[in-house]
């Protein structure tokens, strides 16, 4: 959901034979899939103009290696630049950054906390089961730009978990859980670190009853 073109997987391209007047193509099962949610979930149906409205730019442009204009298109979505180490990338786009992670106002004035009381409301009154966790973050990588203040991102990280363990959400923390070689930029991971994550989440989720073994 980050960029418009990581949303869809391109066609398989079939050249074979050409379809008769009565033929009729099958959707896949992506398809199929797709246009269940699609049907069932309004946000879904929208979620590329929500991302843009709501976060504006997309952060992997906004922290995507410089390249030069004509080429940042077709850079960004491949896989060579996408699952890079951050390590072997050009970052120094965020000496221009300024601010904290973390420093915002959580109250009412921000639409993004409302959002985030009102998902909690929701699976308190069905009785959804659920978890939350806190993403991994590249201390390294913020650090070297002067972009994290540990104290600051506690707080803020705290009053989000809190809100929800209120209502019996349970809340895992992984901020600092994954070691930065395992990151493609400042929050996205390798194909290692996503499988670190997953295991200690899965640990997790069985550890607090969310998940019991055996059930399926």
């Amino acid at each position: 959901m980050e960029h418009p073109r990581l949303a869809e997987l391109s066609p398989v391209n079939d050249s074979q034979a050409a379809p008769t007047a009565d033929y009729k193509e099958t959707p896949s099962f992506e398809q199929r899939l797709k246009n269940m949610v699609a049907e069932h979930w309004a946000l879904y149906r929208y979620r590329i103009l929500l991302n843009y409205l709501w976060f504006g730019e997309p952060l992997r442009e906004k922290l995507a290696p410089k390249v030069r204009e004509e080429e940042a298109a077709d850079r960004l979505t491949s896989p060579e630049e996408l699952y890079k180490p951050w390590y072997e990338k050009d970052f120094s786009i965020l000496k221009e950054t300024k601010g904290k992670l973390g420093a915002c106002v959580l109250d009412d004035s921000n639409r993004h906390w409302l959002s985030y009381l009102e998902l909690i409301e929701v699976l308190e009154a069905h009785q959804i089961k659920a978890a939350f966790f806190m993403v991994p973050r590249n201390r390294t990588l913020y650090k070297m730009y002067d972009l994290l203040d540990e104290e600051l991102l506690a707080e803020q990280q705290e009053k989000l978990a809190s809100a929800a363990r209120q209502s019996g959400i349970a809340v895992f923390d992984y901020t600092y859980a994954i070691t930065d070689r395992c990151f493609t930029d400042s929050v996205h991971l390798t194909a290692e670190g996503n499988r670190l994550l997953a295991r200690d989440l899965a640990w997790d989720l069985v550890q607090s009853g969310l998940i019991i073994v055996g059930d399926y």
